[in-house]
């Protein structure tokens, strides 16, 4: 079988369920859509619904011999908001294989004397999203191998810095595209080779005589200050400034006085996570004189203590779409191009446009992307070109894997609460953006023989998302009457 070429494929990859030398599936497809829906079912006027009748729909359903059911601005580039994610797990899969793992390494220059490490402990990150995240209960635990990797060679001092060691990544923390007022949002962590906690941060405000706030942030190394006044109207905000330092400023309305919460996102992730490795070392016990900080540029890093795995990238990758993970999408999308490392978007997306051209055998007109989250509006991608990305992922030999780590309806993730009825049937990945909502997926008929896919993406809309959700489930609703 032949390899497509990727950089990536230059690493180690793992042939569980795929790998990088799976070879193309060539699907037929009939170009003129025939209906197949129930007579009842009226899907000029279910799309037709105020507001929507003013927005922007393409709606793709094909069966599984290639013949088109529908075809509503099929061919169309539509903003797909998180439906994005489907083409970076896909890549993400594919190039390093659903049973590998992500190491990050705890390494050093520095001699060890008399219990002491002269010099700088350095963790160094590979693009693990989920480190210190939500697989740990106890955050700060995830360190606990370092610890007892240091304890093992009776080191209790460390005379120099915590140094995080992001070097694998370059420089561009924020994918373009994203809106500035957006940036440091739960949803919109900045990116790097190294996170913790997702890169996010709880704030909590307690003022219970509207006068004296307390605040708290989460965890809680984290140096916080609260600059608020109480009034009639208004709401707090907390962001993260230099050094991840926490600032809460404005308004509290006395009724939310009594406590007010948030999660945001930091500004540093590699500090954080040098902090965050700081605080745990000195609760437990190891005396560290120096400081945490970054490093960006390559070193040597002589010795190797100790190294902790992520998940297996299935995992993480049902996470991502799932849950519609932004971090885990942004993180691994541009780990694909660490073979050229630093790891790049512009090398990622190179990557990823010669396997969805050359191996899925999507048209390259059809899709550009800027992130790997769909966060971004200059994320474009045809409803035809996620049917076809469905098809090349139901394959034989791929069906196992994403017919698991997809949305099911009903259970946890962005479809728990939708299409209940069609948990043993449907897997699909959900959308949405300011003004854009989206659904894509495959649905497998009564009997178990035969599938369905679908794309139903809405653009432009300035109606209510829950509204667009309606109509778009009762899209698949009725095609999946077979």
């Amino acid at each position: 079988m032949r390899r497509f070429g990727l950089l990536c494929s230059a690493l180690t990859i793992s042939l569980f369920v795929f790998g990088c030398s799976t070879a193309r599936v060539d699907i037929r497809v009939d170009q003129a859509p025939r209906p197949s829906a129930p007579a009842s079912f009226d899907l000029d006027r279910a799309i037709a619904e105020s507001p929507f009748d003013r927005a922007v729909w393409g709606i793709r359903v094909e069966e599984d011999d290639g013949s088109v059911l529908v075809d509503r601005n099929g061919t169309k580039l539509l903003m797909p908001a998180s439906n994005r994610k489907l083409f970076a797990a896909a890549v993400v899969l594919e190039c390093f294989g659903a049973d590998s793992r992500i190491a990050t390494e705890l390494r050093t220059s520095a001699a060890t004397v008399s219990g002491r490490l002269e010099g700088d402990l350095v963790v160094k990150g590979d693009g693990d999203p989920s480190f210190g995240g939500r697989f740990y209960e106890d955050k700060l635990s995830v360190f606990a191998p370092f610890l007892r990797a240091l304890r093992t060679r009776g080191i209790e001092e460390i005379r120099g810095d915590i140094v995080a060691d992001v070097s694998r990544y370059d420089r561009e923390t924020v994918p373009g595209g994203w809106k500035v007022g957006e940036i440091g949002a739960e949803y919109a962590a900045p990116v790097d080779a190294l996170a913790f906690n997702e890169n996010l941060i709880g704030v909590d405000l307690d003022d219970p005589d509207c006068g004296a706030p307390l605040a708290t942030a989460h965890p809680d190394f984290v140096p916080i200050a609260a600059q608020v006044t109480c009034g009639p109207v208004g709401e707090p905000e907390a962001r993260s400034t230099t050094g991840n330092r926490v600032i809460v400023t404005g308004t509290v309305k006395p009724a939310d006085a009594k406590h007010w919460g948030d999660i945001i996102a930091v500004s540093d992730p590699a500090l954080f996570a040098a902090q965050a490795f700081r605080a745990y070392l000195v609760q437990n016990g190891i005396r560290v004189s120096g400081i945490a900080r970054t490093s960006s540029a390559p070193q040597g890093w002589s010795e190797k203590i100790g190294e902790i795995d992520s998940p297996f990238l299935f995992q993480i990758a049902s996470r991502l779409l799932k849950n519609s993970q932004n971090l885990y999408a942004e993180m691994l999308f541009k780990r694909v191009s660490l073979a050229g490392a630093p790891a790049s978007y512009a090398a990622a997306r190179e990557e990823e446009r010669r396997f969805l051209t050359r191996e899925v055998g999507i048209d390259g007109r059809d899709f550009t992307f800027s992130d790997g989250c769909g966060l971004a509006t200059d994320d474009l991608v045809t409803p035809a070109a996620a049917v076809r990305l469905l098809r090349y992922l139901n394959a034989p030999g791929r069906h196992p894997l994403f017919w698991a780590i997809l949305a099911t309806p009903g259970e946890e993730g962005t479809l728990r609460k939708r299409l209940t009825e069609l948990g043993d049937r449907v897997r699909g990945k959900t959308g949405s953006i300011r003004g854009v909502n989206a659904l894509s997926g495959i649905i497998r008929s009564v009997d178990g023989t035969r599938y369905r896919y679908f794309s139903v993406i809405v653009n432009h809309h300035d109606g209510d998302g829950s509204a667009a959700l309606r109509i778009i489930d009762s899209i698949v609703r009725e095609y999946a009457k077979f």
